[in-house]
């Protein structure tokens, strides 16, 4: 898993949690820095935790279906 499926995921929770904001294409460019501050201004500190949270969903997610291909 690289740096792009890391920004996708970054780019899906945003979406999920601010609406379609922001491209999935891996990039982290000038929208989604600003979906990011717009989802720090609106959830402020415990807004981080829930978004770190989903991260670690999105990570999970996306190693546990990695290995079951593996087998």
């Amino acid at each position: 898993m690289g740096q792009r499926v890391a920004a996708q995921f970054l780019q899906r929770a945003l979406n999920a949690f601010l609406g379609e904001t922001v491209a999935v294409d891996g990039r982290i460019g000038p929208r989604t820095e600003t979906a990011v501050g717009e989802f720090k201004r609106l959830r402020a500190r415990e807004g981080e935790a829930v978004l770190v949270a989903a991260l670690d969903c999105l990570q999970g997610a996306a190693t546990s279906s990695s290995s079951k291909g593996a087998r």
